[in-house]
């Protein structure tokens, strides 16, 4: 609760101003407003967010995915409903997301995914997987943002454990539409919106590895190239592990809270 009354302390009149006037506006009517535009105002606005969060980054790779010039495709795990977020604030390319479509009832996340003319997709409607891969495709290939996948196709509850299978069907949309891809991992993300836990800082770890052809897709064929991606989030998360638990255990904070905090089983305290 107190970092929510810190946020509309720091930032609560222009959150509101800009989610009415504008953010709210957009995903009404998208096709009224040219996609930067969008996505810049998006971005300010998370960005001002994350600040009053005081979000501690800790980024590797990302630099493989700005100095890329031309259409690209991010598939990503997935611990939060914070994680677009995150991609937007660190991306000053427009991008716009794959995203479960119960995702798109939540406050402000959802808003801002519709302004976005993200994808929802209907893990239970097989119909709607087909479309939305297709539409994904299309994007990929013509529109103006990058595309983020999140290929587990809903959260991962138990940060502590292997990342979720990631589906095949994430490869196949840079494969189809002849873009490069580039795996992301993310860690530390599902502190922030928690209800239960608040800090004075959140640490957050994104890793962004060397990209993945098509052709190097077609070799390995889409269900291996979605368990190379896997088991690459897996070691950057590894690495990020220790790292978290240091930045954790030097907060002031009881044990027993510090345990709750890194919420995994792999990582003892002393």
């Amino acid at each position: 609760m107190l970092k929510y009354l810190r946020l509309l302390f720091l930032v609560g009149f222009r959150l509101l101003a800009t989610f009415i006037f504008y953010i709210n506006r957009y995903a009404r009517h998208p096709d009224k407003y040219p996609f930067e535009v969008r996505y810049n105002r998006i971005r300010k606005l998370v960005l001002k967010i994350w600040k009053a969060f005081h979000i501690d980054y800790h980024v590797t790779g990302f630099d493989k995915y700005v100095n890329y010039d031309k259409k690209c495709v991010i598939i990503s795990n997935h611990l939060s409903d914070s994680d677009p977020l995150i991609y937007i604030a660190l991306s000053e390319k427009p991008i716009t997301f794959v995203a479960k479509k119960e995702a798109f009832t939540y406050p402000f996340v959802g808003t801002c995914l519709r302004a976005l003319e993200a994808l929802p997709l209907d893990r239970e409607n097989l119909r709607n997987q087909v479309d939305t891969l297709q539409r994904a495709i299309d994007i990929a290939k013509n529109g103006i943002p990058n595309v983020i996948i999140f290929a587990e196709g809903t959260r991962n509850r138990h940060p502590g454990t292997k990342t979720l299978e990631f589906k095949a069907g994430s490869s196949k949309v840079p494969l189809r539409a002849d873009v490069v891809c580039f795996p992301g991992a993310l860690y530390g993300t599902f502190r922030i919106f928690s209800s239960k836990i608040n800090l004075k800082s959140y640490p957050v770890f994104v890793d962004i590895f060397d990209m993945i052809t098509p052709e190097e897709i077609a070799m390995m064929n889409t269900v291996n190239t979605a368990e190379k991606m896997r088991s690459l989030v897996d070691l950057a998360i590894e690495k990020n592990k220790p790292i978290d638990y240091e930045i954790i255990s030097k907060m002031k904070l009881s044990k027993k809270k510090k345990e709750k905090l890194l919420a995994c089983d792999l990582i003892k305290i002393n």
